[in-house]
């Protein structure tokens, strides 16, 4: 499952960078996210019982989270990708999960076991030695 998850992003780097450089970049993520709206409607409509939110603390949790993670998200990543590399990219998308904790701490309270702050770190120096890697091969 993992290995299907690395292979999805890495297929979505490589083709967002491509198409970023070929294209309207805003016009690329603005498709995007319709594309991606309209298949989750369309599965949610076929596999669940949506209902809308029912109060206002799950209305401000969804606003939230549909317009500044997916639609800033999917909006700015290809015009951020047209002016750098996929393995740049690739190398910025590692350290997503190291975000979400920082975050969960900071506004949810969560508390880290040890191994979370150990597979952070070594998330961390991963990011930190491919990116001395490509600075020593790049020109």
């Amino acid at each position: 499952c993992i290995v299907q998850i690395l292979l999805r992003d890495l297929l979505y780097i490589l083709v967002t960078s491509w198409a970023a450089k070929v294209t309207d970049a805003l016009t690329l993520g603005i498709m995007q996210l319709g594309f991606t709206s309209a298949y989750g409607l369309f599965f949610s409509l076929l596999f669940e019982h949506p209902q809308m939110p029912n109060n206002t603390k799950a209305w401000v949790a969804v606003l939230a989270l549909s317009i500044l993670c997916s639609g800033l998200g999917f909006i700015l990543m290809p015009i951020a990708q047209q002016y750098t590399t996929p393995t740049h990219t690739g190398l910025i998308f590692a350290l997503e999960p190291v975000f979400a904790v920082f975050f969960g701490m900071m506004f949810a309270g969560e508390i880290i076991p040890l191994k979370g702050y150990v597979g952070a770190a070594f998330m961390l120096l991963g990011v930190l030695a491919a990116e001395v890697k490509r600075q020593r091969v790049s020109p």
